[in-house]
């Protein structure tokens, strides 16, 4: 009986995922699409209401609330638009029913206040953005001015959320490097679909291309003035490794040092309470929803922790010569010893 129920709405999930992926693909390719990979999503998706009585069944609040987080994600697609990357955040957290706490020192906050060239790293605990979306609502109250600001972040998140185009450098990653999900979860293997729509059909040579791009102009971006953001663990894992691309900027940086005349700053933080059960929260689905019975997900405030500002022209002479992954490690090293991990 389950599967009766479960099967005409997954097919058509499925195949909406495949959609989303194609959407970002034609993005990645030609750099412009005519409609984005999230206008491809709710218009299959009113077109699956429209045509399955099985797929109006399912999509329930209290069941599968994919009408409710497509909302959430034109939503929040339309604040950052409007109000700018900060400012739409926060105004995410609080339509979540979430606190956030900012704990900052005063050199830290005058360094995000004002146009300093800064490099802002930390861990990534939410696969869902939690993090993200937390640490750009605490710049809110500290500096209004989004110009001078980008991040790193999947092409996936450009997909589901246009409006960060201004702000984001995307990079994408491939079905090989993201591997394959397990297809034996019952009921509910047919969404492992979607959790291969986060990766690309493309090659790994086409992906390091492509990230290569956006890691220079990411650099660039950093070394001309600006404010830059990114998680150098680019994952979730317990115990996180992070990445030697960090090493790589930081070297692009050091290297420019001398011609920029300025200078360049590194600002670590660490976001506490961005547990993806969040969004077992409302308005994303009910209050009675059984996931919610089971998980018991608490509305807990999320804390965002700034670290003291470290010059990087003062580590220069340590940084010059050292390869991208010493260079990381180092990093990773002075960021436990900050917080004490």
């Amino acid at each position: 009986m389950i599967q009766l129920f479960q099967q005409p709405f997954l097919r058509r999930f499925a195949a909406m995922a495949n959609a989303f992926q194609r959407a970002n693909l034609n993005v990645l390719e030609r750099g412009t699409s005519t409609k984005t990979p999230l206008e491809v999503l709710l218009e299959m998706h009113r077109k699956n209401r429209q045509e399955s009585f099985f797929y109006r069944l399912v999509d329930r609040r209290w069941i599968l609330p994919v009408t409710s987080f497509l909302n959430q994600c034109k939503s929040l697609n339309e604040d950052i638009k409007k109000k700018g990357i900060f400012e739409g955040s926060k105004r995410f957290l609080e339509k979540l029913g979430l606190q956030l706490k900012v704990v900052i020192n005063r050199d830290a906050k005058n360094f995000l206040s004002k146009n300093f060239p800064l490099l802002l790293i930390g861990e990534h605990p939410s696969a869902l953005g939690f993090d993200f979306f937390a640490l750009a609502a605490s710049m809110a109250d500290i500096s209004n001015r989004t110009d001078n600001f980008h991040f790193l972040g999947w092409l996936l998140a450009r997909g589901i959320i246009p409006s960060f185009q201004s702000w984001i450098f995307p990079v994408s990653v491939t079905a090989e490097e993201f591997g394959t999900p397990p297809k034996n979860h019952g009921h509910f293997g047919p969404f492992a679909d979607w959790v291969q729509a986060c990766a690309l059909p493309i090659n790994r040579y086409q992906s390091a291309r492509f990230n290569k791009t956006s890691i220079k102009a990411f650099a660039q971006s950093w070394i001309n003035g600006n404010r830059v953001l990114l998680f150098p663990d680019g994952g979730t894992a317990a115990l996180p490794v992070w990445r030697p691309g960090l090493g790589w900027i930081v070297i692009e940086a050091v290297k420019n040092l001398r011609e920029s005349q300025r200078d360049f700053y590194i600002l670590f933080f660490r976001v506490e309470g961005a547990n993806d059960r969040m969004v077992l929260n409302p308005p994303l689905i009910a209050r009675y929803h059984p996931f919610r019975l089971i998980f018991r997900p608490k509305r807990k405030s999320m804390v965002v922790r700034y670290g003291t500002p470290i010059h990087l022209n003062e580590l220069q002479s340590t940084f010059f010569n050292m390869k991208p992954m010493a260079v990381t490690e180092l990093l990773q090293k002075m960021y436990k010893e900050q917080f004490k991990l």
